[in-house]
């Protein structure tokens, strides 16, 4: 098929004749391009012909996040493709509201639905959608579709393995894939997994961005630099014989301990490797940290796990001074650049990273915007038309267009290439700045090619647990106790949590995710000590079949637990069994509206099937002796929430 459209480029056209002849012969392609070289636009055209030329109708469009169903997919199709109806498609809507979009989609006779790889995946576990009614599926960012483990070998992606295993049976359903052209092993490994034909132009150009690295001299910065370097080697090496020929920041905490297990360490040496494997993690989280600023974060991390002490203040100065100056430089770079009338896009790997930088920003005079994951695409669509100074996270990393911006500026570097050329893309060229410090690791990953990791790594819990004293006051209400507990005996009830939760309970702020934890656990022994058999819902994937419930609940469970995240907490057995969502805060001692009305979203189809979706709240409150914690249990009835007595 040869076929020309003069509103295309060159390279397009190229692109699109080899995109519609791989198609024709095999059913499969991927479109591999530079970013800012139009594969939406190229995309596009093909859907067009094919829908006039072939009779192919139904369209659906996989993103990896839900801004890209907005820009650049809906904006895009508005633009080239007027007639066609779209329809995007997030986590956002509501199951019902998801259910009802999809029949009356399908009864349309030409259409598009756009829609996030993580809702794709749950809705067809849930059998609320099914790609084979798709004439065409398209994958936006297909190299998503592999993931590295611990060896660096690579696997399905979580959100993309059904998609890939349903496509595997059914050759019927066309599949396009788009991704950046780059000669990496995940490319490979993302054709061979979707079976598909690499598309390439030879005429295919990056716009041109000039790419320019602020270089700091800081001696704080060089002996912070070396501080770390020395405890990660010290750490490598202790792990050595335990990981082996594994990639450490890969290795997830559940695995790292089966890992001791599988090489028979003995229980009391289990502590000193699990301390070494959380020392290790937490070096790499801070200096991320200290790169970006982040300067409190990365103390309170080190001093947790011994790595820096209250009289040790020659390191806590040191990334002080890192913080101070990067800001100072970052703040009067961007300053200079809006003097010049030009709109600026920064990038942050954390979002407490680019709130401190709006902070500082405004003392300069510059009141910026941010843009983070989970805000709506809206939101960045406003942003832009506001102000001249973006500060964006890992949301727009790739996919999103943002032609808009003259600059582009990185708080801290990347050691990954595809990642670099990824950033770099949204800005369709123009200019791009690296603020990092010289002779530093924070320089040096801009000449390394090596995976990184994307956010904060998480710790393992030691094994060391805590018997703690709870006792209950009434039927719902409990006082947990953290002050002189060892005094207490026998007394009452107890509940085990790690030592590092037990230490979060007794520092003045305690992060939410341990609020949630407890919250977790006492609701579990709650239900525990009415004679119930309790089960929490990350663990319901270990079990092939629950005593107590019967075969077609059993069936609905195992979908529910595909779900990430999964739509509940625990499954409580019982004479209706109850599905139990957690929610738990020291600032409310009731539910609010948002709460509530998340909850009622999930509870139809599980009251059908004979379960009693419960929302039990948990309230915390301190008192002289530890926390107060005050159950309440709201169940679903008649389509209101309200509370009840179980």
């Amino acid at each position: 098929m040869n076929l020309s459209n003069f509103n295309l480029s060159a390279a397009q056209n190229e692109l699109l004749n080899n995109l519609l002849n791989s198609i024709e012969s095999e059913g499969r392609a991927i479109v591999e391009a530079p970013t800012g070289t139009g594969k939406t636009r190229v995309v596009i055209e093909a859907l067009k012909i094919l829908s006039s030329n072939k009779g192919l109708k139904r369209f659906l469009v996989v993103v990896p996040k839900k801004v890209m169903t907005i820009n650049p997919w809906k904006k895009e199709f508005e633009k080239w493709w007027q007639n066609i109806k779209v329809t995007c498609v997030t986590g956002e809507f509501s199951r019902t509201t998801r259910e009802k979009i999809y029949k009356e989609i399908l009864k349309e006779e030409t259409f598009v639905l756009v829609i996030t790889a993580i809702t794709l995946k749950n809705d067809t576990s849930m059998e609320l959608i099914n790609p084979n009614d798709f004439d065409v599926i398209v994958i936006d960012e297909a190299h998503h579709v592999v993931t590295t483990d611990e060896y660096n070998s690579y696997r399905l992606s979580i959100h993309y393995r059904q998609l890939v295993l349903s496509l595997s049976l059914s050759y019927n359903v066309k599949v396009i894939g788009l991704t950046l052209s780059s000669k990496t092993k995940k490319i490979e490994e993302t054709e061979k997994s979707l079976k598909a034909i690499p598309v390439k132009s030879k005429k295919a150009r990056a716009p041109y961005t000039r790419t320019k690295v602020l270089l700091i001299e800081l001696k704080e910065a060089i002996i912070f630099d070396n501080f770390v370097k020395r405890w990660i080697k010290v750490y490598s090496n202790r792990l050595k014989n335990i990981i082996g020929n594994r990639v450490i920041w890969k290795i997830k905490p559940d695995n790292f301990k089966e890992l001791l297990e599988k090489n028979q360490i003995p229980k009391e040496k289990q502590k000193r490797y699990i301390s070494y494997y959380n020392k290790y993690r937490t070096l790499i989280n801070a200096r991320q940290e200290v790169w970006e600023c982040l300067d409190s974060c990365a103390i309170k991390r080190l001093k947790y796990v011994g790595l820096l002490n209250d009289k040790d203040k020659i390191i806590q100065n040191c990334i002080f001074a890192i913080s101070y100056w990067k800001l100072k430089y970052i703040c009067n770079l961007i300053k200079k650049l809006t003097k010049e009338n030009k709109k600026v896009l920064v990038y942050a790997k954390f979002r407490r990273a680019g709130r401190k930088l709006q902070a500082e920003l405004r003392s300069y005079g510059i009141e910026a915007r941010t843009f983070f994951g989970g805000q709506s695409p809206h939101n960045l669509k406003e942003a832009i038309e506001t102000s001249n100074v973006i500060i964006a996270t890992s949301v727009i990393k790739e996919g999103v267009d943002l032609p808009e911006f003259d600059v582009l500026i990185h708080i801290s570097s990347h050691s990954n290439k595809f990642t670099r050329d990824q950033i770099r893309g949204r800005i369709r060229g123009g200019e791009e700045f690296y603020v990092v410090f010289k002779d530093t690791n924070d320089e040096e990953k801009l000449r390394m090619n090596v995976e990184e990791p994307a956010g904060i790594l998480k710790e393992a819990y030691d094994d060391e647990f805590i018997k703690i004293p709870i006792h209950r006051i009434r039927y719902n209400e409990y006082v947990l106790i953290l002050k002189n507990n060892t005094e207490n005996g026998n007394s009452g009830f107890k509940i085990e949590l790690p030592k590092s939760v037990f230490d979060e309970l007794n520092s003045k702020f305690i992060d939410k995710k341990v609020i949630g934890y407890v919250g977790e656990e006492i609701v579990k022994l709650h239900f525990e000590l009415n004679g119930n058999v309790v089960y929490k819902f990350k663990d319901l994937r270990k079990l092939k079949s629950f005593i107590g419930l019967t075969k077609e609940q059993n069936t609905f469970l195992r979908k529910l637990v595909d779900i990430i995240p999964p739509p509940f907490d625990l499954l409580v057995i019982c004479k209706k069994p109850l599905l139990i969502d957690v929610k738990s805060s020291f600032k409310h001692d009731k539910p609010n509206e948002k709460i509530e009305k998340e909850f009622n979203i999930k509870t139809q189809t599980a009251i059908s099937h004979g379960f009693l979706p419960t929302l039990t709240y948990v309230h915390f409150s301190r008192n002289e002796k530890g926390l107060i914690v005050k159950i309440i249990n709201y169940g679903y009835t008649n389509g209101n929430t309200g509370v009840f007595s179980n």
